[in-house]
């Protein structure tokens, strides 16, 4: 018998690409704002490239409000973007 193992896909906020859930950062909104996933966080969630173009893009047309059916702040925005460590 074959076994065929399933990987779990999700759209990237800025470039609408599709990626393994693996290689993207999910953002959770939480009562205290936005954040970084971390184990034990749970909610209404999208997730974003690991690409930096892809990052400035989400901030600067605030896809996470779209994306997470809210009104984000610009104090959250300013928060999560500090929490968000991209690398190129």
């Amino acid at each position: 018998m074959e076994r065929f193992d399933h990987v779990p896909e999700r759209r990237c906020i800025a470039c609408r690409r599709s990626f393994p859930q693996s290689e993207l950062i999910r953002i959770v909104s939480t009562p205290e704002g936005l954040r970084p996933w971390e184990k034990g966080l749970s909610g209404r969630s999208c997730y974003i490239c690991r690409n930096s173009e892809c990052v400035e893009t989400a901030f600067e047309k605030n896809c996470f409000a779209r994306s997470l059916r809210k009104e984000v702040r610009k104090t959250e925005l300013a928060e999560l973007r500090k929490r968000i460590d991209i690398t190129d």
